[in-house]
């Protein structure tokens, strides 16, 4: 395994904290948007893509390079990059309407270990055995901060896999897409976010127009604060792909959980129990284990970078 420079690791962990922070805020925001506007997440879907997708049209006017690669470099990993994740949303989107979000959410942590096969088997680099012990510590900590309410049925449990193959699929194809673009822009990580956001943007507007909310101002208003925090997370996301690596970046990306428990003690705080409540005293010390075990398990999986 590569040995990672301190700087590197560093800059890593800061973009996937980020990253983990502003996702933790984009749930509320949809919790938000599912209470305030319209309990639809579709609608939310497509308007906050549509919204990303005219931020990076955009943004695109700045970061646009004088040359692109040729087309045949960029277009396969934009695809997977942007089509693997949409569809990973499509499955979540089919998987929550026949089971509820406190089951699903914490088996999309076994996104962790199923992309550490990934690189072990497609790539060739395989972590070490002191790597696997922190992806099954990562996993393991995740399901304490968040276990599953009861036994999904195994129809749920295939959704839930192939929505975790989706997402695997999109971030695997994140770092070849900001290989390609680094020989010609400045800013390849915000490039790639760009261009995979604007292509996402364009199935948002088909989605908007085909359900009338293109003109809603309500649905876009309450949509904007969801779509801005993912937007965000996504550029350091694939910043902290670009650093450490898509299995390092996904454990970090995983202490969303944890600054979940900062931001719903907060809520409970200021009295807003209709967005998280954090009431039980046994919930926030089994959460507070689900902690310390993740963040000993993203140590440990640094470590084996920068020693390996």
């Amino acid at each position: 395994m590569t040995e990672l420079p301190l700087w590197q690791q560093g800059a890593g962990i800061a973009f996937g904290l980020l990253a983990a922070l502003f996702q933790a805020l984009s749930y509320v925001a949809s919790r938000r948007f599912l209470t305030e506007c319209r309990p639809a997440s579709t609608l939310l879907f497509a308007a906050s893509h549509l919204q990303m997708g005219a931020a990076s049209l955009l943004a695109l006017l700045f970061l646009w390079p004088s040359q692109l690669p040729a087309f045949q470099q960029i277009i396969w990993p934009l695809l997977g990059t942007s089509v693997s994740y949409l569809l990973g949303q499509w499955m979540l989107f089919r998987v929550l309407r026949q089971a509820d979000s406190s089951q699903i959410s914490p088996l999309l942590g076994f996104k962790v270990p199923m992309l550490a096969l990934a690189t072990a088997v497609v790539f060739d680099r395989a972590p070490s055995p002191i790597g696997w012990g922190a992806v099954i510590l990562c996993t393991a900590s995740g399901l304490i901060i968040s276990p599953p309410h009861g036994l999904p049925q195994l129809r749920v449990l295939l959704l839930t896999a192939l929505t975790c193959l989706g997402y695997c699929g999109s971030d695997l194809c994140i770092p070849i897409l900001v290989r390609r673009l680094a020989p010609v822009s400045q800013n390849p990580v915000l490039l790639g976010v760009t261009l995979t956001y604007l292509f996402c943007g364009l199935v948002g507007l088909i989605l908007c127009a085909h359900s009338g909310i293109l003109r809603d101002a309500r649905v876009q208003r309450f949509a904007l604060p969801h779509a801005t925090s993912w937007f965000l997370a996504m550029c350091c996301l694939f910043s902290c792909f670009a650093a450490v690596g898509v299995v390092a970046g996904n454990m970090l990306q995983a202490s969303r959980g944890l600054l979940s428990i900062a931001i719903g003690m907060l809520i409970t705080r200021l009295g807003l129990l209709h967005l998280d409540n954090l009431n039980s005293r046994r919930t926030l010390l089994q959460r507070g284990f689900g902690a310390i075990g993740m963040t000993a398990a993203i140590l440990l999986y640094l470590y084996t970078q920068k020693t390996g």
